[in-house]
């Protein structure tokens, strides 16, 4: 007979919000909750956490609670996995979940489990919001003999730390969206910043019996209080990594203007917001708002505006040291997108190789241009290196051939000045509306528009 095993991992040396598995919530240690939620019907759990001395109260903790604590590599995760399943069959099962998301229970797991088998594929695994689900919500089904190969043949440190990419790069696997239908991704219910942590106090206030309330009781509560009615930001449905024609993306992206502030940068992320757009003088407004744990969470597309005078020989340092002082002033290791003004001639030829040079250093991962008018947004979609164009003009002249660019080029992403309604319903090339981070009083309106915009991939 198949087993089953819950893996939980833990460790209280997280840099975001330390010892976050210790903070009490609902009457016990998140890390403890998150455990016994997971096997409040039997299911078999290892409490894994490291050898490391700074893990020793959080093995004494679970331990003290009855759990079945295994300690192995601190940094090595995927290797401390195989070892808690060193006495399990090839073909046993290995539900993977940690101490952060507390709202998944023994339901949740054994549906997963049952996923995964009338699939027939190796791994199963959760990703938000593609699963329709809160980032929370999670967890990742595999057999003993795939971890086993993970951790023989898995070399990048990243491939270690985090147990299943090795898994999804080399196995059949699929992404766990039987709850598709109940579109939250843009919900948050995990640990992972000081906020997050308030916000699971919220969930679980009240709440008579912790361990055994449904998760879909929880998931219907968080998502009765959630702002998102608000002020939305984001609709995403589909599968990662396939055909774009069958994803949805709808990305309102909001703008640093002046009448920005950190706390409403915060509020954006909470309702579902992935990138924001600023200019240099902005910066500091969005990293004030990135900071404390802020920052894994959103994403920075930068605009350039090239100094008058500026030698066109001295673009190149310019640039470069207008992105380190960006990313400085964001708080970010690197920016998303960093973006061209509408130039022509040798100053816009010496720009996109400065650019071009930044991305191979790391410091954008992608490289887009600001277009004045239809003619000079075609001129630009026939770069290669520019993925993202932004329509500098919001008289919604329609760019007809634009849709055979995209289609040649996937990749290219077209955000639009327009109205939101003007965009859904005469620029069906466009993939994203900028919109002023200050008017988000207004978004309440916006929100059934926004399920509707036009097909496109998950934006990274």
């Amino acid at each position: 007979m198949t087993a089953l095993r819950v893996v939980l991992q833990a460790r209280t040396t997280s840099t975001r919000l330390p010892a976050k598995a210790l903070l009490p919530l609902a009457g016990m240690p998140s890390s403890v909750l998150a455990a016994k939620r997971a096997i409040r019907d039997g299911l078999d759990l290892v409490f894994a956490t490291s050898t490391d001395p700074t893990d020793d109260p959080l093995a004494a903790t679970a331990a003290a609670a009855g759990l079945n604590v295994f300690r192995g590599s601190k940094d090595d995760v995927l290797g401390r996995y195989a070892a808690a399943t060193a006495d399990m069959n090839e073909a046993d099962i290995v539900i993977r979940v940690t101490g952060d998301d507390p709202v998944p229970d023994a339901d949740f797991l054994r549906a997963l489990v049952e996923s995964r088998a009338r699939r027939g594929v190796e791994m199963l695994f959760s990703m938000s919001p593609a699963d329709g689900l809160p980032h929370g919500v999670a967890a990742q089904a595999f057999s003993v003999g795939a971890l086993r190969r993970a951790d023989r043949e898995a070399k990048l440190d990243f491939e270690r730390e985090h147990v299943g990419p090795w898994m999804v790069k080399h196995l059949s696997s699929a992404v766990f969206d039987d709850d598709a239908g109940l579109d939250l991704g843009h919900l948050r219910c995990t640990l992972d910043t000081l906020d997050d942590y308030f916000a699971l106090q919220t969930l679980f206030a009240g709440i008579a019996d912790p361990i055994g309330t449904p998760w879909r009781v929880l998931v219907d509560r968080l998502s009765a209080s959630s702002p998102w009615r608000g002020m939305p930001f984001r609709y995403l449905r589909g599968q990662p990594g396939g055909d774009a024609t069958t994803e949805r993306q709808g990305l309102l992206a909001p703008e640093i203007d002046a009448g920005a502030t950190p706390d409403a940068i915060r509020h954006a992320i909470r309702c579902g917001a992935t990138h924001f757009i600023t200019a240099t003088d902005t910066a500091p407004v969005l990293g004030a708002g990135l900071a404390q744990g802020w920052s894994g969470r959103a994403s920075a597309i930068l605009h350039l505006a090239l100094p008058v005078g500026l030698a066109t020989s001295r673009i190149a340092d310019w640039v470069e040291v207008t992105l380190l002082n960006a990313c400085r002033n964001l708080g970010l290791a690197r920016l998303h997108t960093a973006v061209m003004p509408d130039l022509v001639g040798a100053r816009a030829t010496a720009l996109l190789d400065a650019l071009i040079a930044a991305q191979r250093k790391g410091l954008t991962g992608h490289i887009g241009a600001v277009t004045a008018t239809p003619a000079a947004t075609l001129k630009w979609s026939k770069f290669p290196e520019v993925t993202y164009l932004e329509l500098g003009y919001d008289d919604q002249v329609a760019v007809p051939s634009l849709a055979g660019v995209q289609a040649a080029r996937p990749e290219l992403v077209v955000a639009t000045r327009a109205p939101l309604m003007i965009a859904l319903n005469q620029q069906p090339w466009a993939h994203a509306v900028i919109v002023p981070l200050s008017t988000g009083g207004a978004w309440s309106s916006l929100i059934d528009a926004a399920r509707t915009m036009r097909p496109n991939r998950i934006w990274q």
